[in-house]
């Protein structure tokens, strides 16, 4: 330690990746810079987009070696990306290297964040205490992307990388690591593996800025449905938001779909094929800025997910004032309480298209969901409650207070960029 203020790595997956992980880390960046502490962010440098640090197997014949690049991201945090051998197998991508150890060793304190435990492993590796807030187990995270591969992609996967995964989790949970999640239901799927290593998972919500986002002045028009996220990922399910919308639309209601986020050219096909086209608009990724003016002008946020550890988008609308239907995949459940604050469905069209036509067709209905909605994400998600359950790690961790900061400690982090909301 010197006499700055301690230096905090934030160990996880690269900030091109838009979706909630990002989100998350940025947050979590914020709020840390804010409290004055000094924050790099490192991650692994992806084939895809960072393949000159990395070594495939083309290049490892010839004798190549990983790669590290130091750049600036977001508000101008430090960032490391760091390359590694045969990323094929994609469980390289976490593993220990001398590359990671001069980095980590290189800082005071150290968090991992990521969609599972995996980010964790070169801090697992290095034996020093740390904190890793994660949002599923490997198998969850991993399903349905495993079920959209090609049959030779998918048995390569069933067979190879995703055993390595799951034996490298293993290893993190077994590691010096105190394990936080986003939600309940997150924290009861990974206790289930957790237990093994004598490992329990505290719940770290997600914080959202009440302030930033809030109702609008004006009342939507009814009927306005919205989803959010990265739909490429198969998780979100989006098609069935273009089926419930098609089934409403065929009981005669007015209901229209803005889908927020990056698509496949697929799901425009599905929109065209079920006789919706006219009603959906797709408005592409959003910057932040644009974010709350999104929520604002809907009636309704619909989550169609099969799977979801929080969805910061539901939060993100609701305290925007904006009612929430959602399938029940996990995460939400935590904060849409059936008939209370929005309703939560099964899979079915037919069924989520009901809820949809209830909450247009009746004010009131609306308007007590909203206001309950709004209420639940101010108490049970704002930036006290985080930084009063960050402290509480903090200190069981590093045996130490957080530092006070002098700035107001909200985490949810506007500015430039692009933001996908999980």
């Amino acid at each position: 330690m010197t006499g700055l203020a301690p230096s905090v790595l934030l160990v996880t997956a690269p900030p091109t990746i838009l979706g909630g992980v990002a989100v998350q880390t940025r947050g979590l960046a914020t709020f840390l810079r804010a409290r004055g502490y000094r924050v790099t962010i490192a991650h692994y440098a992806a084939l895809r987009t960072e393949g000159e640090l990395t070594v495939p197997v083309r290049r490892l014949l010839a004798g190549g070696r990983p790669g590290l690049r130091r750049y600036k991201v977001w508000d101008g945090f430090d960032s490391i990306a760091i390359g590694c051998r045969l990323p094929e197998l994609e469980v390289t991508y976490y593993g220990d290297s001398p590359l990671w150890r001069d980095v980590i060793a290189a800082h005071d304190r150290h968090i991992a964040v990521g969609g599972n435990a995996l980010v964790a492993a070169p801090l697992a590796a290095s034996g020093l205490a740390h904190l890793v807030w994660c949002a599923s187990d490997v198998q969850g995270d991993r399903i349905d992307r495993q079920n959209a591969m090609s049959s030779a992609r998918r048995l390569f996967d069933r067979t190879v990388v995703s055993p390595l995964l799951r034996r490298l989790e293993r290893r993190v949970l077994g590691g010096c690591g105190t394990f936080a999640t986003i939600s309940g239901a997150s924290a009861r799927s990974l206790d289930a593996i957790g237990r093994s290593a004598g490992k329990a998972f505290d719940v770290l919500p997600i914080p959202v800025d009440p302030i930033r986002f809030s109702p609008p002045g004006t009342p939507p028009d009814p009927g306005v449905v919205g989803i959010a996220g990265r739909h490429t990922d198969p998780r979100k399910n989006a098609v069935l938001a273009l089926q419930a919308v098609a089934t409403a639309r065929r009981r005669g209601a007015k209901i229209s779909l803005r889908v927020a986020g990056h698509v496949s050219d697929d799901l425009r096909v599905q929109a065209d094929s079920l006789g919706v086209a006219d009603a959906v608009e797709f408005l592409g990724t959003l910057t932040n800025e644009d974010l709350p003016g999104f929520y604002r002008g809907l009636d309704v946020l619909l989550i169609p997910s099969r799977q979801e550890g929080l969805n910061i988008a539901g939060l993100e609308a609701g305290a925007c004032g904006v009612p929430v239907v959602t399938t029940r995949c996990g995460g939400p459940e935590d904060y849409v309480i059936d008939g209370e604050t929005g309703f939560v469905t099964g899979f079915h069209p037919s069924e989520i298209a009901g809820r949809l036509c209830d909450i247009s067709a009746t004010r009131a209905l609306r308007e007590r969901l909203s206001r309950n909605l709004r209420a639940r994400v101010t108490a049970e998600y704002g930036d006290v409650r985080f930084a009063d359950k960050l402290g509480q790690l903090w200190r069981s961790i590093w045996n130490e207070p957080l530092l006070a900061g002098s700035q107001p400690a909200i985490v949810d982090a506007a500015g430039p960029g692009v933001h996908t909301p999980r």
